[in-house]
This record gives structure tokens, sequence and C-alpha cells, in this order.
């Protein structure tokens, strides 16, 4: 026979989780996108060989004869996991993964609340677009450069909502981040606004 405590404890367990999301909604987010990361990828970036022979390079003491900071990343994976293509296909998926991250953290500051934030990071994760630059133009520099633009639009955010000069520094470094990434950096829309923004007039802390 089953005791009561035994059931009071596995009715508990339930509650408890639907708590912790509750109390922090991106968890599901975080358990969501683990589930459904792809582990196979079906094509590359038309330079990926450009970025692996880099990143080779780097590793054999040849130097760093590239423009873009992307084949140090990749490096980085050759280091942790070997020099493959498995290694370096780690690259996209945390960087896939931090900008769910930052854009949910962008919501929160947006709008004082984490749910806002949770369902940003849903809308995210369910695009087609980001999945497809992510996982299907694998060690592209795509997704890598949405989170240095989504990094700097949240901490320039920050910057002006808590007014704050310390974080417009952070801010320029993930600006000068996403340009090392893609010359491509005053293009993307949203930081345009920014970039051409005058701070001097901002009654800012130190």
């Amino acid at each position: 026979m089953i005791r009561s405590d035994s059931v009071k404890f596995i009715f508990a367990v339930p509650r408890k989780v639907i708590d912790s999301f509750k109390r922090h909604p991106f968890l599901p987010v975080l358990i969501l996108s683990l589930c459904f990361m792809p582990l196979a990828h079906i094509m590359t970036a038309s330079d990926a060989g450009h970025y692996l022979r880099v990143a080779r390079d780097f590793l054999d003491g040849k130097g760093y004869h590239s423009s873009r900071i992307h084949s140090f990343f990749i490096a980085i994976a050759f280091w942790f996991g070997g020099i493959s293509i498995s290694s370096a296909y780690w690259v996209n998926r945390v960087f896939w993964l931090l900008n769910l991250v930052v854009v949910y953290l962008l919501g929160r500051e947006l709008f004082n609340s984490r749910r806002v934030g949770a369902l940003a990071a849903v809308l995210l994760l369910s695009s087609y677009v980001f999945n497809y630059w992510a996982f299907r133009m694998s060690l592209g520099i795509d997704i890598p450069f949405a989170l240095f633009c989504n990094l700097f639009l949240l901490v320039a955010i920050a910057a002006i909502k808590h007014n704050r000069m310390i974080l417009f520094i952070f801010a320029g470094a993930a600006m000068s981040l996403a340009f090392m990434v893609s010359a491509e950096l005053p293009s993307f829309p949203p930081t345009r606004s920014f970039i051409w923004q005058p701070i001097d007039h901002l009654p800012l802390s130190e």
C-alpha cells in the first residue's frame, strides 16, 4: 500500500517544477532549446573552408591571417574538442544558445518583465530564418554577428536606462566585437540609430 507521504511527494514535484518555471520563465525556454538543438548540420557556408584553414594555421603557430574574429572562435573549439568539423560546428551551437539568452535579457530590460523576455526568446527560437542560418549555413558569421549586435543593443539600452557611463564602454566593446565579425555593422538597422546617437547631452554617472 502506498504511503500518504509518498503520494504527497509525487504530487508536490510537479507543483515545485511549475513554481520554478514561474519564478524563472527562461528555464523552459532553455530546456526546449536544448531538446531541439540539432546535432547534424546539412550544409556549410561557402567560405567555411577559409575560416577552418585560418583556425588550423593559428593553432599550428602560423599566425592569424584574417580580418575577422570568427576563425578565432573556431580555433577555441578545435582546442577544446580536437581539430574536426564536429568541433567547429559547436561554435554556431553555442552562439545560437547565447542569442536566446541575450534576447531574453533584452526583452526583460525593455519591458521589466521576465515573461516578456521568455516570450521574446521563444519567438526567436521559432524563427525559421534564425535556425536556418544557425544550422543550415553552419560555420557562417551570421549567428555570431547577431549575438554581438544584440548584446550591444542590450548593454546600450541598459546604459541609457540606468544612466551608467561604464555600460556604454561595454556596449562599445560589444560593438567592436560585432565589427570584427562583420564590417556590415553600420548597415544593421537596430544598431544604426545607436551608433549615430549623441550621448553628450545625457547626464551620465561614472
